[in-house]
């Protein structure tokens, strides 16, 4: 029986690209209609792929296959229903540049078992769901924000008094008032699931407010119990978050992603994020999605296609010169390809080929089984706050130090800047002025060292007697840091101190209840400081190539002396720069 086919036009005064940001959140577009809140049951299936078994509020529950799209020229999905008058149907929005703006072409496919299902879709259609979707729009349309405007909270799940009491707080706290009442309009305005995981860094660059503020909002907040900090790893398929807990100490090694039906491990540089929730005596959360699937759920994906057995599929070739690493994927056989140029790709067990240059790009699937295939840009970086960024934080520390890593847990880092100080000739500073005396100096000291740590973004691991380990994330601010601690201490004229700086990756562990950092980079780091004189820095050649370094540096004009000393562990003579400062 041929479908009932429901068409209908809209236009929107803007560009295509903004217009299809708007409506690929497909879940607050859903909302926005009225959609009714899923429930959802991932189930993998023979091809390698997850199938979702969904039903909307009461209703029938359907297959959803994959979504396929474009990015900026349209997005569709097909259903599958069990039981009911409707067989399956397909949906699609495509975005036509229109003038300065943009036509929108909805269309909906309807295929159906009875003579009466067809007549009952063609009520539907014209007097149920042309006005829902042209109210919608006209929502749209009227607003001038980025995103679609999600439905209002129900006023029973905000607690407006705690609402107050925690702005007045944070404004006290952080002294930020302009971003804490930002967070506070979030906590009343934005949708449930995106209040379940609120992203820091992606918010600061919404609003164009300082990232660390934003960040320093939140860990406060979190103290003071108006927000859940959530700890989780990142699939590096969909990029989802998993393996959530709500501390560090329960994270684990390994999670399943059951949308991409994979198993991975984790890097505590990259793959463990740091998310954000309102407590429930704030807000009372729902965690349902209305729409579980669409395109920004993936941004790092510009396009994704079901190709069948045996078929071809063409895709925008622009970006080919556009992206910065464009590739091609199929996620269930774990197969990728980087790619320079259009062509035509043939996709077979193995993985991918270039089978002729074209002008155009497309892929053909010459296996014997229907797959999904992603052309994604394999550098797109969302902004995430990461594990690593949190934990080695000195205000992170300073809030949380019952959040520690898993005793069993040693998770390689992201590259850090590892700085270490000590005291020259500490044993005669307490033999000439006696116990209390130097122990003064010492503490006075420690003051200097500490308040040029947080003047620099640097993460104070510990202290070691007279000495100080600390992280930097950037090796331009461990020496920044470092030139002030030398001008500190020469300031205060009480003593004088050795510094070294190495730039590398290490493991943090937990031991005796704290986290910590082993490996080699710290190794090196820690004799660098045994190579100093006492007023200038050491430095190695990795931390003196970074071009932010040599740029901070020249401006300032030091004394640099190139060497290559014997340090004890080493066996080859390693080379360093003795930068001198005073």
């Amino acid at each position: 029986m041929r479908p009932v086919v429901w068409q209908h036009r809209e236009y929107l005064p803007r560009p295509p690209a903004e217009a299809y940001q708007l409506f690929a959140d497909t879940d607050r577009f859903s909302r926005l209609r009225g959609g009714k809140p899923l429930t959802i049951e991932e189930q993998p299936v023979a091809n390698g792929e997850v199938q979702r078994l969904i039903r909307a509020g009461d209703g029938n529950p359907y297959i959803e296959e994959p979504f396929e799209w474009e990015e900026g020229v349209s997005f569709s999905v097909r259903r599958h229903y069990r039981t009911g008058l409707i067989a399956s149907y397909d949906w699609s929005i495509s975005f036509e540049p229109d003038g300065d703006g943009t036509t929108l072409h909805f269309r909906g496919a309807f295929y159906v078992r009875s003579l009466l299902g067809r007549v009952a879709m063609l009520i539907f259609t014209r007097l149920a769901l042309r006005p829902q979707v042209h109210a919608a729009f006209a929502k749209v349309r009227k607003s001038s924000a980025e995103r679609i405007v999600a439905p209002a909270a129900l006023p029973e799940t905000i607690h407006e008094r705690r609402l107050e009491r925690a702005r007045e707080t944070l404004v006290r706290a952080t002294g930020q008032p302009r971003v804490v009442d930002k967070l506070i309009a979030v906590i009343r305005e934005e949708t449930d699931i995106e209040l379940l995981h609120l992203k820091p860094l992606e918010l600061a660059q919404r609003w164009k407010v300082d990232a660390d503020a934003v960040v320093a909002a939140f860990l406060r907040g979190t103290r003071e119990g108006f927000f859940e900090l959530r700890w989780s790893l990142i699939c590096p398929s969909c990029r989802g978050a998993k393996g959530e807990t709500d501390n560090l100490s329960r994270l684990r090694l390994e999670a399943h992603c059951d949308s991409c039906n994979i198993e991975f491990d984790s890097d505590f540089g990259n793959s463990v994020q740091v998310t954000f929730r309102p407590a429930p005596t704030l807000r009372r959360l729902d965690a349902s999605y209305f729409c579980v699937g669409g395109p920004l759920r993936t941004p790092h994906i510009r396009a994704q296609r079901n190709i069948d057995a045996g078929n071809t599929v063409d895709l925008t070739s622009d970006w080919v010169d556009d992206l910065e690493q464009p590739r091609l994927r199929c996620p269930v056989l774990f197969k990728e390809l980087p790619i320079s140029a259009a062509g035509t790709y043939v996709l077979g067990d193995d993985g991918f080929e270039l089978e002729a240059a074209s002008q155009t790009l497309s892929v053909r699937n010459a296996t014997d089984r229907d797959l999904r295939v992603v052309f994604e840009d394999e550098a797109f970086v969302s902004p995430v706050l990461t594990g690593a960024a949190v934990a080695g934080s000195k205000l992170f520390r300073d809030l949380f130090s019952d959040q520690l890593l898993a005793p069993e847990m040693a998770l390689e880092l992201r590259p850090l800047a590892f700085l270490f100080t000590d005291l020259r000739g500490s044993t005669a500073l307490y033999e000439a002025t006696g116990d209390a005396a130097a122990f003064a100096k010492v503490r006075a000291h420690f003051v200097v060292l500490l308040a040029s740590l947080e003047a620099h973004r640097g993460n104070l691991v510990k202290t070691i007697g007279d000495a100080v380990m600390a992280t930097f994330e950037d090796p331009a601010d461990a020496m920044r840091c470092a030139i002030a601690m030398q001008r500190g201490i020469a300031e205060a004229g009480e003593v004088t101190i050795k510094i070294g700086v190495h730039y590398g990756r290490a493991m943090a562990v937990t031991l005796n209840e704290r986290a910590d950092f082993f490996g080699a980079t710290v190794n090196r780091a820690a004799r660098l400081e045994g190579q100093g004189a006492g007023g200038d820095i050491v430095c190695s050649r990795r931390v003196y190539d970074d071009p932010a370094v040599q740029e901070l540096l020249a401006d300032g004009g030091f004394e640099l002396a190139h060497e290559e000393v014997a340090v004890k562990g080493i066996e080859a003579p390693m080379p360093i720069v003795r930068v001198q400062v005073l």
